[in-house]
């Protein structure tokens, strides 16, 4: 656990980012607020997983972007806020996701063609619900990603941001022998970052932290 100001902020805890009002939040925003996702929530508009100390970082974070899969050090002297999310009672669930994260990331520096953005399925997550009533989610994927990350080259997987996180707590829940939804219980082919904030605002198993500062 780290503290970032008066919030406590733990291994595995979801990290999302309230818009700035800057162009490319401003396109999110719009896409969200259009599309079936953002259930009041458009302005949150990007996710990540908080991984600890890792790969020269004290205060970690995991995310996907636009250069790829990285690690980053929040900054508490940015502008940009984050809503910190906990999950309560399952620390062996949290802590095995943001394991899987930051090994993702760590591939993704080794392995050419892996772990890059994927633009369309960013887009398409701003317009199509990632609710598990609408979108039937099986372990496929979840298997499919267990065997790239443990085989020698791996093959070319691609993510976008809030895909990054739910894909893994899904891989967690998957490997610990539990229901892939068991973490987040939404489609990680489709969950946009504001249907992230929706969900967790309405499940009593998501404490809400505090919102924090961190760089870009």
């Amino acid at each position: 656990m780290q503290r970032f100001g008066n919030v406590a902020v733990h291994t595995g805890d979801v990290l999302l980012k309230v818009s700035t009002g800057n162009v490319t939040h401003k396109i999110i925003q719009i896409g969200q607020k259009t599309g079936a996702s953002s259930g009041g929530f458009s302005n949150i508009v990007h996710a990540a997983i908080y991984v600890g100390s890792v790969a020269g970082h004290s205060k970690a974070i995991a995310e996907s972007v636009g250069s790829g899969l990285r690690f980053l050090e929040p900054n508490p002297n940015s502008h940009y806020s984050w809503h910190v999310w906990h999950l309560g009672g399952n620390q062996a669930l949290r802590h095995l996701a943001a394991d899987l994260a930051a090994n993702l990331v760590e591939k993704a520096q080794t392995d050419n063609g892996f772990g890059s953005y994927s633009q369309g399925g960013a887009t398409i997550s701003a317009y199509k619900s990632g609710n598990v009533t609408k979108n039937p989610v099986s372990g496929t994927l979840a298997e499919d990603m267990m065997n790239d990350f443990t085989s020698p080259n791996g093959t070319n997987r691609s993510f976008f941001c809030s895909n990054f996180v739910v894909l893994a707590y899904s891989m967690a829940a998957q490997m610990l022998g539990l229901p892939v939804t068991s973490g987040i219980n939404l489609n990680y082919k489709y969950t946009s970052p504001a249907e992230m904030q929706k969900y967790f605002s309405r499940n009593h198993s998501w404490l809400n932290a505090g919102v924090i500062n961190g760089a870009y």
